[in-house]
């Protein structure tokens, strides 16, 4: 049985198109030499609209590729321009999406928490509020 590293891969020329969003998440765009554009998980970084000796295989419909080295190349101007554009866009995308999450957690706490709040507004004394703060962590520390 072959594994995916003991296949064939070709060397080929492909463009970074940068970040983009994609289901919620951060995906690299790569474009193949027909134009096809394909969303690559993974780190790194690299040049938008720059050009990459990548190795490359096609089976059964997927592409599946190996980042390479710049060529020192980019796209024409223009099209840079574009990919620059879009890839911000994304990530103002990604970062909006991000930021709605944590304020959907942060107001999930804030809505559970309401009901202490309100009986800590009852109380007269720091020290009957610290004790009602130190119960609550009884119960949390007994669940973990």
């Amino acid at each position: 049985m072959t594994t995916q590293d003991e296949k064939e891969y070709f060397p080929e020329i492909w463009t970074y198109g940068g970040i983009r969003e994609f289901n919620g998440g951060r995906r690299h765009l790569w474009y193949t030499p027909e134009g096809k554009g394909l969303y690559y998980k993974g780190t790194g970084h690299y040049v938008t609209g720059g050009l990459y000796n990548v190795e490359a295989r096609r089976e059964d419909g997927h592409t599946f590729m190996r980042t390479g080295t710049y060529t020192g190349e980019r796209v024409d101007a223009a099209r840079c321009l574009e990919l620059s554009v879009a890839e911000q866009a994304a990530l103002t995308r990604i970062a909006t999406l991000r930021r709605e999450r944590k304020d959907g957690a942060e107001d999930a706490i804030t809505e559970a928490l309401a009901p202490l709040v309100r009986i800590a507004r009852t109380m007269s004394t720091n020290a009957d509020r610290d004790a009602l703060v130190a119960r609550i962590i009884r119960e949390f520390r007994t669940i973990w």
